[in-house]
C-alpha cells in the first residue's frame, strides 16, 4: 500500500486497496472458519470446566439445576450467534 496526498486536500492521504480476488477470498473464508473452529472449542472447553465445577457445588439442587440450565442457554446463545456471524461473513465473501 501506498499512501497518496490527495492534491485537493493535502491533509487528506488516499491509499488504494487491492482488488478481492477470488483466492484472496477463499483464504479470507479459510481463516474465519480457522477462527470460528478456536472459538467454538474455548466456547466448549469454559463451559466444560464450569459445569464440572458446579458437579461439585454441595448445597441445594434446585439452584445447581437452575444455573446449570442458565449456563446451556447462555451457550447456545453465544454458539448460535458465532454460526450466525460466520454465515453472514461467508456470504458477504461471495
Amino acid at each position: 500500500m501506498n499512501p497518496e496526498i490527495d492534491p485537493k486536500n493535502p491533509q487528506l492521504l488516499k491509499v488504494s486497496l487491492p482488488t478481492s480476488t477470488a483466492e484472496v477470498k477463499q483464504k479470507q473464508t479459510k481463516l474465519l472458519k480457522e477462527t470460528m473452529d478456536q472459538s467454538k472449542t474455548s466456547l466448549n472447553h469454559l463451559r466444560g470446566v464450569v459445569m464440572k465445577d458446579l458437579k461439585k457445588v454441595t448445597g441445594s439442587k434446585d439452584i445447581v439445576t437452575a444455573l446449570t440450565k442458565n449456563i446451556d442457554k447462555v451457550y447456545q446463545s453465544y454458539s448460535d450467534e458465532l454460526m450466525t456471524a460466520l454465515k453472514n461473513a461467508e456470504k458477504s465473501l461471495k
